[in-house]
């Protein structure tokens, strides 16, 4: 089975759609508890680093076929409430 390490994954969108395709989800990494506390009830028994991606080494990070990330876009985002974004 292909895995995959799922990087930024919020509530889990990414994972699951590599779920759904039949790849085992081996890691969320996030630094947001409020997320992965929703990245959790998504996807139980898959580990989860709280942490920020920055300061992971990458021959931390175990053997993965395939690593996805959507990092935040809000202060990029068009959508974004901020009326004057630096």
């Amino acid at each position: 089975m292909k895995t995959v390490i799922d990087l930024f994954p919020g509530a889990g969108g990414f994972s699951e759609g590599f779920r759904q395709a039949g790849f085992k989800i081996i890691l969320g990494i996030d630094k947001e508890p409020r997320m992965l506390s929703a990245y959790r009830a998504n996807h139980p028994g898959t580990e989860v680093w709280e942490r920020d991606v920055l300061t992971v080494d990458p021959n931390e990070l175990p053997d993965a076929d395939v690593i996805v990330g959507s990092p935040p876009c809000q202060d990029f985002s068009t959508a974004s409430s901020k009326k004057n974004p630096e």
